[in-house]
């Protein structure tokens, strides 16, 4: 199994914690931290870096096989917090009610976790109907245009599918870039640095729709890009990646209780810790002792 990138997982890290302020449920009520769309962004390129390797991954196997495997295998990965949220979510709904039948969600703040899944089946049919790789990134790139544009409206601005396929799109553009081979690997870390510290200055400071914009569309794409031309392993930055999901989906649990009347941004970030540390203990004990199956039934 291949390691990790170390310098990922702590930018998921950081980008959760940006979520957990955004919403509400952290201590601090400061100016600093920028909204949470712009981690949601992040998170969203990220996936589309990995989507053409996850997806090769099942198409040796029949067409719905193949699909299926593909989303539990991505439903899988997300696990017990995932379930959680989806419960917690459909329990809000059921607390506030809704207006009309299409308003009711069960994703809540996982709204972008069912965007993703829609956008991994399109790219899904996509790479099976598409059998030229050059065919692939023509059509990729299109997509990528297309809804850039159609998310750029304002009546459209809330539809996250459209910024799920400009971000994930986006970063499928990225992935079939070939990496820089250079002897004086540090220059790379120029280029990172400088969009590393961009990202650090909207995250921190007030920030203008331009700017915003070349976050999007420049920033991340060249922080995930030249990131991945180092190989950092630290496990203690792992296990703040481990933690990042949790951080995101337990958010639903304190919407809910928001929803009954109970808000205190302290309490609220203390129970998301702690369930999204817990279930993070749950999992690797769980997944330590399938490793240890076969060793006692050998």
């Amino acid at each position: 199994m291949k390691k990790k990138n170390s310098l990922i997982e702590f930018y998921r890290f950081i980008f959760s914690m940006n979520v957990v302020k955004g919403h509400g449920y952290f201590p601090y009520r400061g100016p600093l931290f920028a909204p949470a769309r712009i981690s949601v962004e992040f998170f969203f390129v990220l996936s589309g870096f990995f989507l053409v390797k996850s997806i090769d991954k099942y198409r040796k196997y029949p067409f719905w096989k193949g699909l299926f495997l593909l989303l539990w295998d991505k439903i899988r990965t997300l696990g017990i917090p995932l379930l959680v949220g989806i419960i917690f979510g459909t329990a809000y709904r059921c607390v506030v009610g809704v207006d009309n039948w299409w308003e009711f969600s069960i994703w809540g703040y996982l709204w972008y976790v069912h965007d993703m899944l829609v956008t991994f089946i399109a790219y899904y049919v996509l790479r099976r109907l598409i059998k030229g790789e050059k065919a692939f990134l023509i059509v990729t790139f299109g997509i990528f245009i297309v809804s850039s544009v159609l998310h750029a409206i304002p009546e459209l601005f809330s539809w996250g599918w459209f910024r799920a396929f400009s971000a994930m799109s986006l970063g499928v553009l990225i992935s079939y870039l070939p990496k820089i081979q250079i002897k004086r690997k540090w220059l790379l870390l120029i280029p990172l640095l400088l969009a590393c510290g961009f990202a650090l200055k909207c995250l921190l400071a007030d920030f203008s729709f331009i700017e915003e914009e070349i976050l999007d569309l420049v920033a991340y794409p060249m922080i995930i890009y030249f990131t991945f031309h180092f190989d950092v392993h630290v496990k203690a930055l792992n296990y703040l990646g481990s933690l990042s999901f949790g951080l995101y989906a337990f958010q639903n649990v304190t919407r809910f209780m928001g929803a009954l009347g109970y808000e205190n941004a302290m309490v609220s970030f203390i129970i998301i810790l702690t369930l999204t540390v817990f279930t993070d203990l749950l999992t690797r004990i769980l997944r330590s002792g399938k490793k240890k199956v076969p060793l006692l039934c050998s």
